[in-house]
């Protein structure tokens, strides 16, 4: 556990787990707490420390098992208690997450910082052509 704790919001990459960035997979290897949505690959979970406390706050379309303001209030009482946590999320969170809401809250009274991952929609296909999305 870290003397002052700190919140890192982490994107995961777009769900290969050779796409993470290093960075963000140091985090997760030595963290005390590991916050991680729906869209992050079950392979991270394994990385964690031994002791790592991980919360699973997947939503899903119709079930929110955490509510928004829950999942903020518990990144701020874990770093208050001292702990580095890590809020993983897939791709990069501040592309189309909730990572503002997130950032906003936990930068409130204890160090915060981001690490973006990459998003699904830079990485290329098999094929080697680029995915792009469509409104059809």
């Amino acid at each position: 556990m870290s003397a002052l704790g700190k919140v890192y919001l982490v994107g995961a990459g777009p769900g290969d787990p050779g796409l993470i960035t290093t960075k963000a997979l140091g985090l997760v290897e030595t963290c005390d707490v590991l916050v991680y949505d729906n869209l992050v690959n079950r392979d991270f979970l394994k990385k964690t420390a031994k002791g790592c406390e991980q919360i699973d706050v997947g939503k899903k379309p119709g079930r929110h098992a955490v509510e928004q303001e829950m999942i903020c209030q518990t990144l701020v009482d874990k770093a208050r208690s001292g702990k580095l946590v890590v809020r993983l999320k897939g791709g990069d969170p501040f592309v189309f997450g909730r990572c503002a809401e997130e950032l906003h809250q936990a930068e409130q009274g204890h160090e915060c910082a981001r690490v973006e991952g990459r998003p699904a929609a830079e990485v290329p296909r098999g094929d080697g052509r680029l995915r792009y999305r469509t409104h059809h």
